[in-house]
């Protein structure tokens, strides 16, 4: 699942959801790995997220600046919103 991710991420997903089914991952990680595992995979694949934001390859899909940071406060607080 992890892997499937960040293929998402840079190639948008079917009908340009890909990005959404990053808020889908947190939960899944979280009731199958456990608090402790779980936290390590969902904020292992927001640092991944992160470096691509930043990096922003040409030959992969570019998401507008203002959705980096959307993107990136919303998984991490449902990441700690889970943790809870």
């Amino acid at each position: 699942m992890f892997l499937m991710e960040i293929v998402l991420l840079s190639k948008i997903g079917e009908t340009t959801t890909g990005l959404f089914w990053f808020y889908l991952f947190p939960a899944l990680a979280f009731f199958t790995f456990g608090n402790k595992k779980g936290i390590y995979f969902a904020t292992s694949l927001l640092i991944v997220a992160i470096i691509y934001f930043n990096i922003s390859p040409e030959n992969l899909t570019f998401y507008p600046k203002d959705l980096h940071e959307r993107f990136i406060t919303e998984v991490h607080r449902l990441n700690l919103g889970l943790l809870q």
